[in-house]
């Protein structure tokens, strides 16, 4: 849809995409500044996926410092910023997330810019910068919906945070709230001039399970510790952070020199409540979307990313504090611990570098470019097409494409309208919560590839 949007709209058909229907749907579903910087490339003659490709290789070296001057400006510490920046650019979850043709690495960039923003206001309590986050903000709302939940963090912290005089706090409230929220005001009257609805998410219950909780726990666990020690024992982990957590706390409170109880304890406590806040916020936000309008959301990498940088701040502000109240031996443990951390990364990005560099990612893999299903379905007779991957087919065929809906309403469908069933063997189907058996009883092989299989309805 990205990329298909932004060559659309580059095109002059408006920022659109090529649906099953053969017809050019507006880009809803997703917020569209990604394509529309996609777009500007196009109009200049270079095409979409070589833009993702570099826009995102660019956020990935943009991104790295601003981690590192985020770590810098809460720790003062240059060292640990370079940590910081160290494991952020060895982490093979970010290194694949800015590897996909999608818009994660855009949002980073400019969240991790409002974040930037934030620390010298509530340093600094001046309008200008509380401005330069509200502009940062809107724009990741229109790069991720999911920004919401940052801005709605942002108010939460003007309304509360010790080192903002109280004198201020609603006058630069509103100030924010009308800079960030107008591009979502905008955004979503487009959407509902533009369908008659402020989405197309259909409202429901859906509502979230312990087990999906405990899986994107697990999904930020094994984002510093390797999957082994963490798989199954998410409780116990729970248990030991929610202690550690009460200890250093307890700990933290006796260690406060007396000449700082003033105005920079009243900053940091900001700054602490500030990243407190993105978690209070966020996390509440994905559930919510998840149970009540998009069930499909997987609690993955992709969708908990923003909270990797957070991890880290607070990662290097816990060494910190352990270096300034350790002995030798504590200090020593800390050393090698660091560099156990650093392994680990090291050790994960030495493995997922060569495979993504060798295979690629996504519609733009390798395997798809000499792809022999992709090969057929060029050189067959116009029919509607079903596929575990549509939008892979429009892509490299030109071709419009429905996703799987349920099997009675596909079976109807195939003999309606004499359509083929195309699956694509990397592709799972548990997106369409079915198997292959299920799918195909009752159809018969068109043709077999290496890569896939197309289908269509035996009707004798």
């Amino acid at each position: 849809m990205y990329i298909n949007s932004a060559q659309n709209l580059a095109d002059g058909n408006g920022l659109r995409w090529l649906a099953g229907d053969g017809k050019l749907h507006p880009l809803i579903h997703f917020p569209p500044l990604f394509s529309i910087v996609l777009a500007a490339f196009e109009k200049f003659g270079l095409d979409a996926v070589f833009a993702a490709r570099m826009v995102n290789a660019l956020a990935f070296g943009f991104n790295i410092i601003l981690c590192g001057l985020l770590i810098e400006r809460f720790t003062h510490s240059q060292l640990l910023a370079i940590l910081g920046g160290i494991i952020f650019l060895c982490s093979d979850v970010l290194i694949e997330a800015h590897s996909w043709a999608m818009s994660e690495p855009l949002f980073l960039s400019l969240y991790l810019g409002s974040l930037l923003m934030m620390v010298s206001y509530l340093k600094h309590p001046q309008r200008k910068w509380i401005i330069a986050a509200g502009v940062l903000l809107g724009l990741s709302f229109l790069t991720r919906y999911l920004g919401i939940a940052l801005i709605l963090a942002v108010m939460l912290t003007c309304l509360t945070a010790p080192s903002i005089p109280k004198s201020r706090r609603w006058k630069d409230l509103i100030t924010f709230a009308v800079i960030s929220l107008l591009p979502v005001i905008l955004w979503v009257g487009y959407t509902i001039l533009t369908i008659g609805s402020p989405t197309d998410r259909a409202f429901d219950f859906y509502l979230i399970t312990s087990k999906q909780i405990l899986r994107a726990f697990n999904t930020m666990l094994v984002w510093f510790i390797p999957g082994r020690l963490v798989n199954g024992h998410e409780i116990l982990w729970l248990a030991a952070l929610v202690v550690c957590g009460i200890l250093l706390w307890l700990f933290g409170r006796k260690r406060i020199p007396p000449d700082e109880v003033a105005a920079d304890l009243k900053t940091r406590y900001s700054l602490l409540l500030f990243l407190l806040f993105q978690f209070v916020c966020y996390i509440p936000t994905i559930f919510l979307s998840k149970s009540f309008f998009d069930p499909l959301t997987p609690l993955n990498n992709r969708i908990l990313l923003p909270l990797l940088p957070i991890l880290l701040v607070f990662l290097m502000l816990l060494l910190q504090f352990l270096w300034r109240n350790g002995n030798l031996i504590r200090k020593t443990g800390l050393v090698l611990c660091v560099f156990l951390l650093l392994g680990v990364y090291t050790y994960r990005a030495t493995d997922i570098i060569p495979r993504l560099h060798e295979n690629g990612l996504g519609f733009a893999r390798k395997s798809m470019h000499t792809s022999p299903t992709m090969a057929a379905l060029r050189t067959m007779p116009r029919t509607p097409l079903y596929s575990n991957s549509p939008y892979a087919i429009t892509m490299w065929t030109g071709l419009p494409a429905y996703g799987i809906p349920t099997v009675d309403v596909l079976r109807q469908n195939m003999m309606d309208e004499d359509a083929l069933l195309v699956i694509f063997d990397a592709v799972s189907l548990d997106l369409y919560d079915t198997d292959l058996t299920t799918l195909t009883q009752g159809l018969e092989k068109v043709a077999e590839y290496r890569d896939g299989t197309i289908y269509r309805l035996n009707t004798q």
